[in-house]
């Protein structure tokens, strides 16, 4: 519609040209100079069709842009709370590591006390050896 309204305000100010270019006198120059008016108004006419068609296409790739920077944002706050809660339990679970830990040894110092290392156990032809080299006449059956 705006195309069509301005290709005849176009032809209007063509027409105005000619009407100016008919006071002068000599018509082989009027003629030429209004072909040449006219082509050029039709050349700035084809290059706005154009421009603005341009300008369309940018339009709509500038709002597909926008849209995906808005999902990528909230993508990221995403992956950000996912990241403080992450490190909120890691914390929770080194401090209980950090309690076991401790636990753990100090359950060791209290069985330690108690418990005596194991003894050494070995064949009985390893006793016997033991015993009789050992100048006991004791024996083990």
């Amino acid at each position: 519609m705006r195309s069509y309204t301005n290709m005849i305000l176009a032809r209007l100010m063509v027409c105005s040209w000619i009407c100016f270019l008919n006071s002068y006198s000599n018509q082989n120059i009027k003629q030429k100079i209004a072909e040449e008016l006219t082509s050029r108004v039709e050349e700035l006419l084809s290059i706005r069709v154009s421009v603005l068609t341009e300008l369309r296409v940018l339009e709509r790739n500038r709002s597909v842009v926008i849209k995906q920077i808005s999902e990528r944002n909230n993508e990221l706050e995403k992956l950000k709370t996912q990241i403080i809660k992450r490190a909120a339990e890691l914390e929770r679970l080194q401090l209980h590591i950090k309690q076991a830990a401790l636990a753990q040894k100090e359950a060791k110092d209290q069985v330690g006390s108690l418990v005596e290392p194991p003894l050494d156990i070995l064949p009985k032809q390893a006793q016997k050896a033991i015993f009789t080299n050992g100048n006991c006449s004791f024996k083990i059956s």
